[in-house]
């Protein structure tokens, strides 16, 4: 028994079941916080690579046109027409998805009131760029029995020339 109460009150070892205890603990939030952070810098980019592309397209001579498209989807992922190196490893131009539609420009529901407003035609062109992407890599979210989260971006601008063919 007296031995007993003195391993009890022995003090030597505390710092590393302390260590054990915690390092875990601190190791996980660590991972997670680094983890985090490597989904919200691939989110930025593929924003910006979305926003890229719809921003070129609105401005081509022809956004129905496929060669624009296909330009627009390059720029998008590797942020260039000719191509190049990806923003992100496995997002491709497979990825992204272009449609195109038509608002109306005249009417009593615009500010212009029974005018065009934008340009000289009456319908307004749209072009939205859009992509969902998961990436494989994210390892961490596995480890914790999670799957990696979905990457959603979309993002519409008006096309700007006033020779845009109706749709």
């Amino acid at each position: 028994m007296k031995r007993l109460l003195s391993f009890w009150h022995d003090e030597r070892g505390t710092a590393v079941v302390e260590g054990a205890i915690v390092i875990p603990v601190l190791m996980t939030l660590l991972f997670g916080v680094y983890e985090f952070s490597w989904y919200f810098y691939q989110q930025q980019l593929i924003t910006t690579g979305i926003h890229d592309g719809a921003r070129y397209l609105a401005r081509t001579d022809d956004a129905t046109n496929a060669t624009n498209q296909a330009n627009a989807k390059s720029i998008a992922t590797t942020g260039a027409i000719s191509g190049g190196t990806a923003r992100l490893n496995g997002w491709t131009s497979a990825n992204v998805t272009i449609t195109i539609h038509s608002d109306t420009n005249t009417g009593s529901s615009t500010p212009c009131g029974s005018s065009a407003c934008y340009g000289n035609s009456s319908a307004i062109q749209v072009v939205v760029l859009s992509t969902s992407f998961t990436d494989p890599g994210l390892g961490f979210f596995g480890f914790l029995g999670l799957t990696a989260p979905t990457i959603r971006v979309s993002h519409a601008e008006r096309v700007m020339n006033d020779s845009a063919p109706a749709l």
